[in-house]
């Protein structure tokens, strides 16, 4: 069956001119992004499975491949930076130390670092970077976008799922089952903790480090059955965080709706009465447990799909995913303690944009989020739920974006692909591919694990 192709007042063309010069493994590339998305008739996303076919656009019957919805905020388009086969290319953030960028790819197993060698002035739009070159046998000057880079990997035994720096030669990463060491320079490994797995069922997802250190890492089940999921912490000094914060939608069990907010102190939600609990041990700052392995507390239950998380500036809030609610939720954050208490839905993302996956936050406050399904990321003021600015890409599903560069001023974007046979990648041929734009903000630096941020 044959369908109508339809025009759109919205379609966005990144010019053909431009191109990318990478050096991959100290080799050579040249790609040429040139790519149009429109816009055809609106279809439906299917939350119940979670592959990158299973979640990708479809109408029952027809086959159209989808394009960026209209929308009446300020946007941009993103370029191309780095062509990938990600299946699902996912946890993205910027190393200072190392000024490169990581992220993993969960299904292809595998640690990807991307080390620019030279920071140009990129615009989301043209793609104008650093040079204009003549053509051979032309006599007319055209822009060339170069970013010469390195590029690296490593690889592992099961999906890995997220990664965050802890000092300029090492990374925490999340490894299905286990969060572990990984010494970029040689290689060298070690498993910090053991994620409880339910018999295979489950596997680990996104995650990040709160301003004190300690990594906070959720799960979700392989057939993304609803309430599966967990949100952990995981303290670097080998103390559990608080106890089980079980307070708002995504924490309900038969526990009880107590919030851990202070040391020493529950407090229960709908009284606001306060009791007195044996305060934890101390351990003292910088001392890591090397006896035994770290143990993960529970701070969230009943999770579906745990995706990004993110803290306010003032380090009272934190923000996050759990991506089929189409909501990012606002927790109140004790930072010394760890403990976290539901305050509310800082944005409802409309079912016209997908769904959230990674986020991250700017040195305004806003939220970047990436859209699972949305053609992109979109940014929101958690404050208002408004929509302030979008940026496209060339492929349904953006799994996580992260500020970084020189200044912080660059958006990195992963996106997912599927299988290599998938349709949806024969559809979208950069899916799975890694983007960037400089939308006009800051961000703000990551934080590190064990390291007081």
């Amino acid at each position: 069956m044959t369908t109508p192709q339809l025009s759109h007042p919205m379609r966005r063309t990144i010019p053909s001119p431009a191109a990318v010069a990478i050096t991959l493994s100290w080799t050579v590339f040249t790609l040429t992004p040139s790519f149009a998305v429109a816009k055809t008739p609106e279809t439906t996303v299917r939350p119940g499975k979670t592959s990158p076919e299973a979640m990708y656009r479809e109408t029952p019957g027809v086959h159209t491949p989808a394009g960026p919805p209209a929308t009446t905020v300020p946007a941009d388009t993103a370029q191309l930076l780095f062509r990938a086969a990600a299946s699902t290319g996912e946890g993205a953030i910027w190393h200072p130390g190392r000024r490169s960028l990581l992220w993993v790819d969960i299904e292809g197993k595998t640690l990807h670092e991307y080390v620019p060698t030279a920071f140009g002035k990129v615009s989301c739009d043209t793609g104008e970077l650093m040079s204009r070159t003549k053509p051979a046998g032309s006599d007319t000057l055209r822009t060339v976008m170069t970013v010469p880079s390195v590029t690296r990997r490593w690889t592992f035994d099961r999906m890995v799922s997220t990664v965050v720096p802890e000092t300029d030669s090492t990374v925490i990463v999340a490894v299905q089952n286990r969060v572990e060491r990984i010494d970029l320079n040689s290689d060298t490994r070690k498993v910090l903790a053991r994620i409880d797995d339910r018999n295979g069922s489950v596997r680990t997802n996104d995650g990040k480090c709160d301003p004190a250190g300690r990594l906070w890492l959720g799960t979700m089940a392989f057939a993304g059955t609803p309430g599966a999921g967990t949100l952990y912490c995981l303290d670097p000094t080998g103390i559990p965080a608080g106890t089980r914060d079980l307070s708002g939608p995504a924490g309900q069990n038969t526990s009880g709706p107590t919030a851990r907010y202070a040391t020493g102190q529950t407090r229960e939600p709908a009284s606001g009465t306060t009791t007195q609990n044996p305060p934890e041990p101390a351990v003292p700052n910088g001392i890591l447990r090397a006896s035994a392995p770290l143990i993960p507390s529970v701070k969230l239950g009943s999770v579906t799909i745990s995706n990004g998380i993110v803290w306010s500036a003032d380090r009272r809030t934190m923000y996050y995913v759990d991506t089929p609610t189409r909501r990012v939720s606002r927790y109140r954050y004790d930072d010394s303690t760890g403990a976290i208490a539901y305050e509310g839905i800082a944005v409802q993302i409309p079912e016209e944009m997908g769904f959230p996956d990674g986020m991250t936050i700017d040195r305004c406050g806003n939220l970047w989020i990436a859209l699972w399904g949305g053609y992109g990321v979109g940014c929101w003021n958690p404050h208002s739920g408004e929509l302030l600015h979008r940026i496209f890409v060339p492929c349904p599903n953006a799994a996580s974006c992260a500020f970084g560069g020189e200044n912080l001023d660059t958006l990195y974007i992963t996106t997912a692909g599927g299988t290599p046979d998938s349709r949806l990648r024969q559809d979208y041929p950069l899916s799975g591919s890694l983007f960037v734009c400089k939308p006009g903000v800051y961000g703000v630096k990551a934080c590190f694990f064990y390291i007081k941020n």
